[in-house]
């Protein structure tokens, strides 16, 4: 898990943060795979941490490793807006998806706290593991079914995405190479 946390005064000041990495909390960059019992054998994540991620966090981003876009959930509501979520694309700095993360959400000021964690199956595990279930959970418990859906309308949309991957990487399609060729 990643966590970055942004200096006090710039989030009181509601400008460009300055972040900087939690020591305690930026131990790993993806979810820990043990063997011990918290494991989980069939999803090779210990579902515990990332369960924790997902419970604590303000502001998550899901890295999927089988996809292009990573998914980006806010937890934070007020009367006027419900949690969000949506698939982002990559960027290349905590900076850059900082100040995403405020143009798509200007009733809110800078995070003051961002997690992270990578997804290291596909996408259709994330649901299969009870994951996705605890993201959705959250959702509907901050801002209603209403909510709940946008984060079943973005897991459909990840399945999609995925499935056009698969069949690119197969037919060699855009950005893609073929290691056997039919001749």
């Amino acid at each position: 898990m990643i966590a970055v946390a942004l200096g006090a005064q710039a989030a009181r000041a509601n400008r460009a943060p300055r972040w900087r990495v939690l020591g305690a909390l930026a131990t790993m960059s993806a979810p820990s795979v043990r063997s011990d019992s918290t494991l989980s054998d069939d999803f090779g994540i210990d579902l515990d941490d990332v369960n924790r991620v997902i419970d604590s966090a303000e502001v998550l981003i899901i890295r999927l490793e089988t996809v292009g876009n990573r998914v980006l959930v806010d937890f934070r509501s007020d009367a006027e807006n419900q949690p969000f979520i949506s698939r982002v694309p990559r960027v290349n700095s905590i900076e850059e998806r900082v100040r995403a993360i405020k143009e798509m959400r200007p009733a809110f000021p800078y995070p003051e706290k961002l997690m992270s964690f990578a997804w290291p199956r596909r996408v259709s595990v994330i649901a299969g593991s009870g994951v996705w279930d605890r993201v959705r959970g959250r959702m509907e418990g901050i801002g209603g079914r209403g909510a709940g859906d946008s984060a079943g309308r973005v897991l459909a949309e990840l399945i999609d995405e995925e499935r056009r991957e698969v069949v690119a990487a197969v037919r060699g399609g855009e950005e893609m190479r073929t290691i056997w060729e039919r001749e």
